[in-house]
């Protein structure tokens, strides 16, 4: 099995919550560490310190394939040099402590991180946690 987080558009209630081509096996709250951005329609994630929420979706093998197909599709990566997303690999926790269970999951981090502005930085929560929404 493996896992992908999800951190915005692709969450389940968001606007492109239906567009994975298989069913999870499950879906949970979870917590990556990050820097959030509001981009309007949509957010952006880079390597930082942060909490960020989301949510993290267990995929059976066998639907790994496809679904990374179209998820990459979704999130304009295709390993060009205009492409808005990178794929990768990084922890994701139960809780917003690095002391708790985890998985190694793939997410998308924004590849521009040069154009993103102070301003639109989402900033932690009074419980720590920086979360996006529509």
């Amino acid at each position: 099995m493996a896992a992908i987080f999800a951190y915005g558009t692709l969450k389940q209630h968001e606007e492109r919550g239906t567009c994975w081509p298989r069913k999870p096996l499950s879906i949970t709250p979870a917590f990556v560490r990050g820097s959030l951005y509001n981009l309007g329609e949509y957010p952006a994630l880079v390597a930082g310190d942060d909490w960020v929420s989301g949510e993290c979706w267990l995929i059976a093998d066998e639907d790994l394939p496809i679904t990374l197909q179209v998820l990459d599709e979704i999130e304009c990566y295709a390993k060009q040099d205009d492409d808005l997303y990178e794929r990768v690999v990084i922890d994701c926790y139960q809780t917003a402590d690095i002391n708790t269970p985890h998985h190694r999951v793939f997410t998308y981090y924004y590849l521009h991180p040069a154009h993103l502005r102070d301003t639109n930085r989402i900033r932690p929560n009074a419980a720590g946690v920086c979360a996006w929404s529509a």
